[in-house]
């Protein structure tokens, strides 16, 4: 394990490995030789921080993201190193590192994880009329308890006494559709309501709660899910997959 950087505040890295730093100008990229480690923490707001601090002085940097509005891409034409860029807004901010590891065999588990913790998962959960799938009334029945308004939140709808009655019904079910994203390493066999509760469930609920307060955000997670329309807050959002899932019922 590393020797945590004073920089995370005490804040425990939701993904930490070593790497080091590229220095992008004039459209190419050059090393940093420095020694370095990157961490994804939480941010105070709700959003995450990528951290990149060498190992051997004060020098760091950081980046706020929020999940979704990041995409995270190994550099192929980069063929002398392990290269991968971090990009912000479509490439209003790009940020270059390189894997420092010895060996290459835990690259691309890195790089998942980051993907998981700064992009929005693109698979598009299915419409079809399925008797083992979140019925669209027991969604409707969820935001009805909660009240109409903007500033309902996700973890609001996860400690939903309907959602959980609904999950406790079928946990084998819901487990398999929540599985790949719940934190690495968390058995298939765990208690699906428990998982639920789980802080970095909480945590990835409050980012998406913030994505959907800023119009830009509400529109890349409205594509990611090939909803139509613009929109702001989190019950519209629940508000539009309720309304797509009646269009593909007629």
């Amino acid at each position: 394990m590393f020797k945590q950087p004073h920089q995370l505040g005490g804040r425990k890295p939701h993904v930490q490995f070593r790497a080091g730093r590229m220095i992008f100008a004039n459209g190419t990229v050059t090393p940093d030789s420095q020694k370095g480690i990157l961490s994804v923490v939480s941010d105070p707001t709700g959003a995450l921080e990528v951290v990149w601090n060498a190992e051997q002085s004060t020098d760091c940097d950081s980046i706020v993201v929020v999940k979704g509005q990041a995409q995270v891409n190994r550099v192929t034409k980069v063929t002398s190193g392990r290269v991968f860029v971090i990009d912000i807004s479509s490439g209003q901010r790009l940020s270059f590192f390189w894997f420092q590891d010895k060996e290459s065999t835990r690259d691309e588990d890195y790089l998942k994880k980051l993907k998981q913790l700064l992009e929005i998962p693109t698979q598009v959960p299915s419409t079809k009329n399925d008797a083992n799938r979140l019925q669209i009334g027991t969604l409707q029945r969820i935001l009805a308890d909660l009240g109409e308004g903007v500033d309902i939140s996700l973890q609001d709808c996860l400690s939903s006494s309907t959602l959980l009655s609904a999950i406790k019904e079928d946990p084998a079910f819901y487990m398999t559709r929540v599985h790949e994203h719940l934190p690495t390493g968390t058995p298939g066999d765990s208690d699906v309501v428990s998982e639920v509760k789980n802080p970095q469930v909480s945590a990835t609920a409050s980012m998406l709660d913030v994505a959907l307060r800023d119009p830009s955000g509400f529109r890349e997670l409205a594509g990611a899910f090939q909803l139509s329309g613009s929109g702001i807050g989190t019950f519209e959002f629940l508000k539009r997959i309720i309304d797509e899932a009646k269009k593909s019922k007629k």
